[in-house]
């Protein structure tokens, strides 16, 4: 790994990148053995009933949802069900739209309101089943263009809305890994910055005076995202055959995601990998792309202290900035597509 300005900007960091990709070789192969063996193995029966009759308890709802719907509106409920049940899959749509010349994104399409009733009916759902199911949300949200914008701002809610795990609980964590907090920072805020499926960040501020953003795991969340994804991969397993389903190809998705959500429970090789991406943008002279650094010593499997970048998320607060969001699309756009096809990295 060469040395950069990016990596000497932050004391020791040199050295720490070069010790945590020598240690990230063996937990990479860890957590692909992992990921095979949740694939391979059985089903939790309880956890199984439990988001068995979570799901059954939800479609009873959504009958409730949409016959309340149908008496508030004027649209047709049974022409909609026709509809959904005679129409083309996912990406036998996207694919008419492209031949026929009409614009890729739905986003100005008229949405029905019983797809907002369903949409929000099963966001729900994937909240309250916990986080491997709310990961499935926030792919949902991020489909901009392939679904209703108004059915993705729903699962939108997905990335950063989730109920936050008390204060206590994740001050405990951050002890276990860090130590006593007054030994590390001079402030930790006990309020989070975001709660997501897997962690969520808190505010702090080092003994040395910088700005830091705390990432932390939830406790307990490892056992529950194991038997998930296990329960999810039997779903896509018995459901391959099914009409307008199979064409999603559902089973290797699910296999995929389970590679991904299991590495992503290793805070370790979260920080190598932005390290990587920083390293790539440098590399490219991308110069408007800026990724935090981890500081070094106070990287754990659970808790991953980074410098606290400020800013605004793109789309939700137009020229708060003070940028031009076209300018910054641009740029955005092609720092992935660099990244990924010149460098590897996505």
């Amino acid at each position: 790994m060469h040395e950069s300005a990016w990596l000497a900007a932050q004391p020791g960091l040199g050295e720490f990148a070069r010790d945590l990709s020598a240690t990230n070789v063996i937990l990479r192969e860890a957590t692909s053995t992992r990921a095979g063996e949740l694939l391979r193995g059985g089903v939790p029966v309880t956890r199984f009933l439990q988001v068995t009759f979570e799901v059954f308890t939800q479609v009873l709802a959504l009958a409730l949802d949409l016959r309340d719907t149908s008496r508030s509106t004027d649209a047709d409920l049974r022409k909609w069900v026709v509809r959904r049940r005679t129409g083309a899959s996912l990406p036998d749509s996207i694919l008419a739209r492209v031949e026929g010349g009409g614009e890729l994104s739905p986003g100005h399409d008229t949405v029905s309101p019983y797809a907002l009733a369903t949409a929000r009916r099963l966001r729900i759902c994937l909240e309250s089943l916990g986080p491997s199911f709310v990961k499935v949300g926030q792919l949902l949200g991020s489909a901009h263009g392939l679904l209703a914008e108004d059915v993705v701002a729903e699962f939108s809610r997905c990335h950063d809305e989730v109920k936050p795990h008390p204060a206590a609980d994740i001050v405990a964590v951050v002890e276990s890994d860090l130590g006593p907090l007054t030994g590390v920072f001079a402030s930790f805020d006990p309020r989070p910055l975001a709660s997501a499926s897997i962690a969520q960040v808190h505010a702090a501020v080092l003994r040395s005076g910088q700005e830091v953003a705390v990432k932390v795991q939830r406790p307990g969340i490892r056992p529950r995202i194991e038997s998930d994804v296990a329960i999810l991969h039997r779903i896509a397993r018995a459901t391959e055959n099914v009409d307008l389903i199979e064409t999603l190809n559902l089973v290797s998705m699910t296999q995929l995601f389970c590679e991904t959500v299991v590495e992503e429970l290793d805070f370790r090789l979260e920080a190598e990998n932005m390290i990587d991406l920083a390293l790539a943008f440098e590399d490219a002279g991308h110069e408007g792309v800026c990724v935090p650094r981890p500081v070094p010593g106070l990287v754990t499997e659970r808790v991953l202290v980074m410098e606290r970048l400020h800013g605004a998320r793109f789309g939700t607060a137009p020229g708060t900035s003070g940028a031009d969001p076209a300018v910054l699309l641009g740029v955005g756009t092609q720092a992935v597509l660099e990244a990924a096809l010149t460098y590897g990295v996505f």
